[in-house]
């Protein structure tokens, strides 16, 4: 037997630190031949585990940024554009400090195009749908069950059946 819950984000969140959810925005752009991003979070947000993604569209490429103080890699599938932040000049994992606006620089393949979708760290959809089957009988789960669900940054979420 299937038993399908829905999942609220504010369960999923809350087991998780509160760096992999900062709220961080695009405060400003540039656009042309040399092109610049402006952006900052609302809470001290750790870069180096959450990287920086963001669309860009008519066809643009870029493999570089620079103006940052952290070594960062450019990947680029399609029009999505994922930026993954290294340590930055000190060895230490790159932190955009609460409130503090970051820039960065790159020159892209063509100057008409846009930037959107821009967020730090992963998106989470507004609500989620989980089905557990039990693999080795095909007796149902017993309410009361307890499954633990482990983040990608390694927080365990409990959640309970029932």
């Amino acid at each position: 037997m299937r038993l399908r819950y829905k999942l609220l984000p504010a369960l999923l969140l809350a087991g998780l630190s509160s760096t992999a959810f900062a709220h961080c925005q695009l405060t400003g752009k540039t656009i042309g031949w040399t092109s610049n991003i402006q952006f900052s979070c609302d809470t001290d947000t750790n870069l180096t585990q959450q990287g920086v993604d963001f669309d860009v569209t008519n066809g643009a490429t870029f493999n570089s940024v620079w103006g940052i103080d952290a070594s960062v890699s450019v990947k680029q599938t399609g029009n999505q554009i994922h930026l993954n932040f290294g340590k930055d000049w000190q060895s230490q994992d790159f932190i955009a400090k609460k409130n503090q606006t970051l820039s960065f620089s790159f020159s892209p393949s063509t100057n008409q195009f846009d930037i959107q979708n821009f967020h730090v760290g992963p998106q989470y959809p507004a609500d989620a749908s989980v089905t557990f089957t039990s693999s080795t009988s095909q007796n149902p789960i017993p309410q009361g069950t307890l499954i633990r669900l482990n983040s990608a940054q390694g927080a365990k979420l409990p959640v309970q059946l029932g």
